[in-house]
């Protein structure tokens, strides 16, 4: 039925935004390869419509073809800078292995627009990139990494809530020094 209502109206974003909406609750499928067709094809009409750049960003990231993902993102913040877009891009960027490439990408954001907004995001990427670096048993680098996301959030004010980021990677910090005291011992 989508691919039919794609085939009559195959430049119509509505239909390109609902395929993508069912698809995100989905492992990739036929149905991901026909939301990209769809995201592709309504930005032949609409090349700068923020939902479809993110969707097809977010379609392509599914697929691990994080070259395009990254390149359609960064496109993305430039027609809509928002908070969340800044984010996906970071996010794509260290889902693709490209650790350095989020911190510097957000960290010239922050000299352009030191806002707290702006300094958040830098914490939240420093916390993922600690989330990474300790999945892949990096403990000293994902010590590092927390420890610079607790001083942002600290010195942002963050309020320590049990469910709260800072605490999370405060203790998932303590574990990790943990184990670095257990390994020399």
């Amino acid at each position: 039925m989508l691919q039919e209502a794609l085939h009559k109206n195959p430049q119509n974003v509505e239909i390109a935004l609902i395929i993508a909406s069912i698809d995100s609750f989905l492992s990739p499928s036929k149905l991901t390869e026909l939301a990209v067709k769809a995201c592709e094809q309504a930005l032949e009409i609409e090349p700068d419509n923020p939902d479809v750049l993110k969707s097809l960003s977010q379609l392509y990231e599914k697929l691990g073809q994080y070259e395009q993902s990254i390149e359609i993102a960064k496109h993305l913040v430039q027609i809509d800078p928002s908070y969340e877009n800044w984010y996906w891009l970071a996010y794509v960027l260290i889902e693709s292995g490209r650790e350095e490439e989020a911190i510097q990408t957000v960290g010239e954001l922050v000299v352009k627009n030191p806002s707290a907004e702006y300094l958040r995001l830098l914490a939240e990427v420093w916390g993922k990139i600690g989330d990474v670096y300790r999945r892949q048993k990096k403990r000293c680098d994902a010590i590092t990494a927390y420890q610079r996301a607790i001083e942002l959030a600290k010195a942002l004010g963050w309020e320590r809530q049990p469910t709260s980021k800072l605490a999370y990677w405060e203790h998932h910090l303590q574990e990790l020094q943990a184990q670095e005291i257990d390994k020399t011992e």
